[in-house]
């Protein structure tokens, strides 16, 4: 049986957060995976079809050649690219790359017209920096004029190579394709006016702007964590990840939970104020006041990593701690979800579409045990739109229930911001984003007959917040 050809999927991104290159899908659909610099040479050999073996061959010959420290060896290279495929990341020719932006090829010899760079210059990548994979390269997005870069493989690779902070003289040297000082340099000093490369001062801190230097932390308008105590009802968790956005998914399923029912559920939950805290602080001070309980992640390509990370910590440390994962990075194919929940065995319950509706159902279904551990009831069937698992474990059970519907009023779930649920969120914040539409609207009817909502924009109580993460932290045992 022939070996079937490869090709870089749609929608393939590289992006940089706390210290590392990540690749994934622009969807979120699947968790994204780390990298270094030579995969993105290995990557773009896939930017048309090729089975492994012919990928191997374009990446370690020819012009790409140059830009490897060495040969790798060809086990290690299919051990990526099966990686890689497992990812999502490469796929089927019929969802391969097919962008049809004409964009100008950048390199070395195309970045004339702007003041070089001082070789002793520390320079770094912006906090939002990403790559977008493009037949011929990689694409990239300046922030200063408004327009879209084609980066050859070689000038991603001296971009990126300023990830965590150096200088031109530093650098040059490092580079497999052994550019000289002068050209680095001539590459850094471009990048810089298009904003894809940021100073760092004497010290090696970033040279920020005087508004975001004087960005006052706001104080807290409502009581925090720190102001109420543990009362002997099962603690619910919110996991944000960025200071200075609101976490919408998070403040929708607050609002969701102290509305069910006329507050139903708050006889027997006790909802965590929501705040931003990086993941060793919250571990060691919300968690650590409240103890095990229920914990709610909303994950995206850019927090599903962290979101993760943080659940298998709190499974490890405590059994009686109950895990509920959504947001459009948890996979809903149900093939997808049953390898998803085998591999991270910390997801006690991932949801599939809208979960404002869901969480109420799901938390109608939990409670304590005899020895304080959380397990769902014989009810959690009946629940629409997730997959669970009966008992605990990779190995337990999956069970799979029916999808959900999508709402035919969004607008009956309470804005967060009118009820005040980000009135207790501390933080260096910069915006609240109005969403005035969700799901697709071009979409068909579903098999219910409903379609996507659209939202009022004008006078909505129906607010939304999109933020990226690059929070970090290192977690302790509480």
């Amino acid at each position: 049986m022939p070996t079937p050809s490869l090709a870089l999927q749609t929608g393939t991104v590289v992006f940089h957060r706390s210290g590392q290159f990540l690749v994934g899908r622009l969807s979120g659909t699947i968790p994204s995976t780390a990298v270094a610099l030579p995969d993105l040479v290995l990557l773009s050999a896939f930017a048309s079809p090729a089975t492994p073996t012919q990928g191997i061959q374009r990446m370690v010959s020819g012009e790409s050649a140059r830009l490897l420290p060495s040969r790798p060896p060809d086990q290690m290279l299919l051990q990526r690219i099966d990686a890689f495929r497992q990812r999502g990341v490469l796929g089927s020719d019929e969802g391969r790359l097919n962008s049809t932006e004409q964009l100008e090829p950048l390199g070395s010899s195309h970045m004339s017209g702007a003041e070089p760079a001082s070789p002793d210059q520390g320079l770094r990548l912006p906090r939002n920096f990403l790559l977008r994979a493009h037949p011929q390269g990689y694409a990239v997005d300046s922030a200063v004029d408004g327009r879209t870069y084609l980066l050859d493989v070689g000038a991603a690779l001296v971009l990126a190579g300023f990830a965590n902070g150096t200088t031109p003289r530093d650098i040059a040297p490092r580079l497999p394709h052994s550019p000289t000082l002068d050209t680095v340099a001539a590459m850094a000093g471009w990048f810089r006016t298009r904003g894809l490369l940021e100073a760092l001062d004497a010290g090696g801190s970033w040279v920020r702007a005087k508004a975001e230097e004087e960005l006052p932390r706001r104080k807290a308008a409502a009581p925090t964590w720190r102001d109420i105590e543990p009362d002997g009802r099962i603690p619910v968790f919110f996991m944000p990840h960025m200071e200075n956005h609101y976490p919408l998914a998070l403040g929708m399923l607050h609002s969701a939970i102290s509305a069910w029912n006329g507050g139903a559920l708050l006889d027997r939950f006790q909802l965590v104020p929501i705040t931003y805290l990086p993941p060793d602080q919250f571990l060691q001070g919300p968690y650590r006041k409240f103890g095990p309980g229920v914990w709610l992640f909303s994950n995206y390509m850019w927090s599903d990593e962290l979101n993760l990370k943080v659940s298998e910590f709190v499974k490890r440390d405590s059994p009686r701690n109950y895990t509920v994962h959504g947001g459009p990075s948890t996979p809903s194919y149900e093939e997808a979800c049953n390898e998803f929940m085998r591999e991270y065995p910390s997801v006690d319950v991932a949801v599939h579409g809208e979960g404002e509706l869901a969480i109420g159902e799901i938390l109608e279904q939990l409670d304590r045990d005899d020895g304080g551990r959380i397990s769902p009831a014989a009810g959690m069937r009946e629940v629409a739109g997730l997959t669970y698992r009966l008992g605990a474990g990779a190995d337990a059970e999956l069970q799979r229930t029916p999808p959900r519907a999508r709402m035919r009023e969004p607008d009956a779930i309470p804005s967060p911001y009118a009820e005040g649920i980000f009135d207790a969120y501390e933080g260096r914040i910069e915006a609240a984003i109005v969403e005035t539409n969700r799901g697709c609207p071009f979409s068909a009817p579903s098999a219910t007959g409903v379609r996507p909502q659209r939202k009022r924009s004008a006078g909505s109580k129906w607010t939304a917040c999109e933020r990226r993460s690059n929070g970090s932290g290192v977690m302790k045992s509480p």
